[in-house]
């Protein structure tokens, strides 16, 4: 093709590129306090230390159920093995009541 030019022969065009700016001076811009801009998902201390409070006492509940959830199963826990003592003991007696009445035929 005559008179094409390739991607690399070809020049940046003039309107593309940025204008250099001085930066050394911040620029001041007036947001409403309505503008979405102004709504920070910042917190401020005193958010943070509210949020601190809450978890801390969220934390401290949570800490007592489990508590006394495994309260109630280690009691749960004793009654089976009390259970578990009794009838082993009537077991043991039943084992020897029918051993004696088999020795004595």
């Amino acid at each position: 093709m005559i008179g094409s030019v390739g991607w690399r022969g070809r020049q940046p065009h003039s309107s593309i590129r940025a204008p250099s700016q001085d930066t050394s001076e911040p620029v001041e811009t007036t947001i409403e306090p309505d503008d979405l801009r102004a709504m920070s998902p910042r917190m401020t201390s005193e958010d943070v230390e509210a949020l601190e409070r809450e978890m801390h006492t969220e934390l401290r509940r949570h800490a007592k159920a489990l508590q006394d959830s495994l309260l109630l199963i280690f009691n749960r826990v004793e009654a089976v093995k009390q259970g578990h003592e009794k009838l082993d003991c009537s077991n043991k007696l039943l084992q020897k009541y029918i051993g004696d009445l088999t020795s004595k035929r």
